[in-house]
């Protein structure tokens, strides 16, 4: 059975892949498929997040999830699958002192394979975003305006992000990443 994303038209039966599944800490009602990149309920038999549309404007797929101290916490699909293939508790990993996430390498937040996850930087995970004119309207030229009117800026950071945002009809965190380099990055190469 090939576990790329694209060709799964239907999840295994438990008990076939069953050899397969790893335990989540702290959570011992779970068990994760990591080449399938999904959790599976063993007091309901069934896999979660089948079909979800996910949340938030790129779609993560959030469950909810009883710890074994009977508490429950919300869990991404991607952090559950991560933290059990690595045997450690979902979101471990912030723990370290720098601000770390788990990146999707193809860009699709649903396949949660861990071939396609990885742990870096905020920026890391910025930077293998894709730009997309429907959900960003900022065009190229536009941005230089902004980089070059922040160049003259004396004033707050957010005031200026704040009046960018209003004025080419995009949000407030679309400007900051512009002037930190995420998108429209200036080819300094003179050749």
């Amino acid at each position: 059975m090939s576990y790329r994303d694209d060709s799964i038209t239907e999840l295994p039966k438990y008990e076939d892949v069953k050899h397969e599944m790893l335990p989540l800490k702290g959570f011992s009602n779970y068990a994760i498929h990591p080449y399938l990149g999904k959790i599976y309920n063993k007091k309901s038999n069934k896999w979660m997040l089948v079909n979800a549309s996910g949340v938030g404007d790129r779609g993560y797929l959030l469950t909810k999830l009883k710890q074994d101290s009977g508490k429950v916490v919300s869990v991404y699909e991607h952090e559950a699958v991560y933290a059990a293939v690595w045997g450690d508790e979902p979101k471990s990993w912030r723990k370290y002192g720098v601000k770390l996430e788990i990146d999707h390498r193809d860009k699709n937040v649903k396949n949660n394979n861990i071939e396609n996850l990885s742990l870096g930087t905020s920026s890391d995970n910025k930077k293998n975003r894709s730009y997309d004119i429907i959900k960003n309207p900022l065009t190229f030229e536009n941005a230089e305006i902004v980089r070059e009117e922040f160049e003259k800026w004396i004033g707050s950071k957010i005031v200026f992000y704040e009046m960018m945002a209003g004025r080419f009809n995009v949000g407030k965190r679309t400007i900051q990443n512009y002037l930190l380099g995420i998108h429209y990055k200036v080819n300094t190469n003179e050749g």
